[in-house]
């Protein structure tokens, strides 16, 4: 855990949590981790994908969301296949007055399905409508959550180079 701490700047008491599957960490964190210790991010939050290809009917939904914070959960759409680059997410963003950035290595695409959604990078705000998209270096802070008291439906898509 201390090298874990000392590659990703989490402290100990929190790994020990996230370990203890006594914190569900956002996905940022998560990816963090996954580059501390050479893997994928599903092999932290899923099984290990062994599969050429993988269908996830909207009846499984209901069955795989992970909640990640108060301001949002999560459910995975690709757990299951093996050596990929991107991560894809169908995320439900809830009203929160967490706003804390996140920084981590990748790239980000957002799709808009449902809502209305800020999204600030580089100390800037974008306002998301259904259909609107984003796309941007994940290394740059960014922070991304509901514009108002509804929740909100995008679809993300995450690459860890």
């Amino acid at each position: 855990l201390e090298s874990i701490s000392e590659k990703t700047g989490f402290k100990l008491s929190t790994l020990k949590d996230i370990e203890d599957e006594k914190i569900q960490p956002p996905l940022a964190t998560i990816i963090k981790l996954s580059k501390a210790l050479n893997t994928m991010v599903s092999n932290l939050i899923s099984e290990k994908g062994d599969k050429k290809y993988e269908v996830v009917r909207v009846s499984d939904h209901t069955n795989r969301p992970r909640k990640a914070s108060r301001s949002y959960n999560y459910i995975p759409l690709a757990s299951e296949v093996e050596n990929r680059h991107m991560e894809t997410f169908l995320v439900k963003l809830y009203p929160s007055e967490e706003k804390e950035m996140a920084v981590h290595d990748g790239e980000e695409f957002v799709y808009v399905l449902d809502g209305e959604v800020k999204v600030i990078v580089e100390g800037n705000e974008e306002i998301l409508k259904i259909g609107d998209t984003m796309y941007y270096h994940s290394s740059v802070p960014h922070f991304i959550s509901t514009n108002n008291e509804k929740p909100a439906i995008i679809l993300a898509v995450i690459y860890n180079n």
